[in-house]
C-alpha cells in the first residue's frame, strides 16, 4: 500500500514538473520574440533548447519507473528536485518577460517625456539638456559646435487659410525633411511653435550653413499634399557657432538674431553671420517668437 502511495506521489511530481516545463517554453519563446537580434537573444534560444532537452529527459526518466512500478524514497527526492527545477525555470521565464515589458514601458515613457508628440522629434526641454552636455564637451575638448534655427515662413497664414490640421501636416513634413538631411550625430528638436532647432556637434559655421542651405532648398522644392491640391512652403534659418567665451544663451541669441535677419531680408534664406554679444544683447532666448508675429 505504501509503495503504491509512493509511486502515485512520484508520478504526480514528475507529471506536474513536465507540465510546468512545457508551460515554461511559451514565455521562453516570447522572450526570444521581444529581444533584439544579438548574443542575448541567441542565449535565450539555447535556453529554450536546454529546457526541451530537460523535458525529454524528464519523460524518459518517468518512463523507466513506469515500467518498474516501484520507487524508493531517493527516487521521490529526485522527483521533488526535478519538480522544483521545473518550477524555477517557469518562474524565471515569466519574470524575464515581465521585466522586458516593464523596461520597454519605462523607455516609452522616457521617450514621451523628451519628444514632441506631434512631430516625433525631441522637445525643447531635452534640447537644453543636450545643449548643456555638448557645451561641456566643447569646452573640454575644444571642438566645434554649431546651431541652426529654422522657422517656417508665413506659417500663421497657412494655419489661418487651411486650418491647424494642415498646419500640423506641414510641420511634420518639414521636420521629416530636416531629419533626413542631417547626420545621425546631429540633434533635431522643436524649439517652439514652428521653429525647429538643429544642434550640430563637431561642425563649424560654414559647414552648418551649407547643411541649412541644402535643407532650405529641399523644402522650397517640396510639395505637401493637402486633399486634391498641394502646398509649397519655405524656410528661413539662422546659423551660429559656439565660441569659447559663449554661454548656451549666447549661442541661441546669435542663431536667433541671424534668423531675425533672414526674416527681415525677405525670408526663404539662410543667414550665418558672426555676431558679437553686445550686438545681440537686446534679444532674449524667446525674442523671435514675440517678434515673428509682426514679420
Amino acid at each position: 500500500m505504501l509503495s503504491e502511495i509512493a509511486f502515485a506521489v512520484f508520478s504526480i511530481l514528475v507529471l506536474a514538473g513536465a507540465s510546468i516545463l512545457v508551460a515554461s517554453l511559451f514565455p521562453c519563446r516570447r522572450v526570444i520574440y521581444l529581444l533584439p537580434k544579438g548574443r542575448t537573444r541567441n542565449r535565450w534560444k539555447l535556453m529554450c533548447l536546454l529546457t526541451l532537452f530537460f523535458l525529454i529527459g524528464y519523460v524518459a526518466y518517468f518512463s523507466f519507473f513506469l515500467v518498474a512500478s516501484s520507487v524508493t524514497s531517493a527516487d521521490i527526492l529526485v522527483a521533488v528536485i526535478f519538480f522544483l527545477g521545473s518550477l524555477f525555470v517557469w518562474i524565471a521565464n515569466k519574470v524575464t518577460v515581465k521585466t522586458i515589458l516593464d523596461i520597454r514601458q519605462i523607455e516609452k515613457l522616457k521617450m514621451e517625456s523628451i519628444t514632441d508628440p506631434l512631430t516625433g522629434i525631441f522637445n525643447r526641454r531635452y534640447l537644453f539638456r543636450r545643449l548643456d552636455e555638448e557645451v561641456r564637451k566643447v569646452k573640454r575638448y575644444s571642438s566645434a559646435l554649431s546651431l541652426v534655427l529654422f522657422d517656417i515662413d508665413h506659417f500663421k497664414e497657412v494655419n489661418d487659410k487651411y486650418g491647424h490640421l494642415v498646419g500640423d501636416k506641414v510641420l511634420v513634413e518639414v521636420c521629416r525633411v530636416i531629419q533626413e538631411n542631417v547626420r545621425r550625430t546631429d540633434f533635431v528638436a522643436r524649439y517652439g511653435g514652428e521653429e525647429i532647432c538643429v544642434l550640430m556637434p563637431n561642425t563649424k559655421l560654414a559647414k552648418a550653413k551649407s547643411v541649412a542651405e541644402r535643407i532650405r532648398g529641399k523644402i522650397e522644392q517640396s510639395q505637401i499634399g493637402i486633399g486634391g491640391s498641394s502646398l509649397n512652403v519655405t524656410l528661413s534659418a539662422g546659423v551660429a557657432s559656439f565660441s569659447e567665451s559663449d554661454s548656451i544663451e549666447d549661442l541661441i541669441r546669435k542663431a536667433d538674431a541671424n534668423l531675425y535677419r533672414a526674416k527681415e531680408a525677405g525670408r526663404n534664406r539662410v543667414v550665418a553671420e558672426e555676431i558679437e554679444k553686445q550686438k545681440t544683447s537686446f534679444l532674449t532666448t524667446g525674442s523671435f517668437e514675440r517678434a515673428s508675429g509682426s514679420l
